[in-house]
């Protein structure tokens, strides 16, 4: 492999992507469909965050509101204090699946049914 190869930066994978190679896997459904479909998901997922709620993607990912308390913040360049209000952040946990298919490219492709669960005795 040569030096440009080893340093040549991969293309992002975006949405209209994505939805390109599912249209090419599922010929009965249009780019547009799925790119709908793909928004709404986007949508709903926000909106149980924004609600408060874990929005759970088995294996893959979760996302969870994180609520920041009120604090004052002194700025080291000017000095002046800031008064940051309570607000609430994202919190992302990355699923075992998630992880562990990342790791081991032999893997199959439904992580959901990837990971070896603990037995109980």
């Amino acid at each position: 492999m040569s030096k440009t190869e080893e340093t040549k930066v991969k293309k992002p994978v975006d949405q209209l992507k994505i939805a390109k190679i599912i249209a090419k896997e599922m010929p009965d459904l249009t780019l547009s469909q799925i790119q709908a479909i793909i928004q709404r998901e986007q949508e709903l997922t926000i909106l149980a965050v924004c609600e408060g709620r874990r929005v759970v993607k088995k294996n893959y990912l979760t996302l969870y509101p994180l609520k920041v308390k009120a604090k004052t913040w002194k700025s080291p360049l000017n000095g002046e204090v800031y008064e940051i209000e309570e607000h609430t952040s994202i919190g992302v946990r990355l699923g075992e699946g998630f992880k562990a298919r990342v790791g081991n490219k032999n893997m199959p492709r439904k992580m959901c049914r990837s990971v070896q669960r603990p037995t109980v005795a």
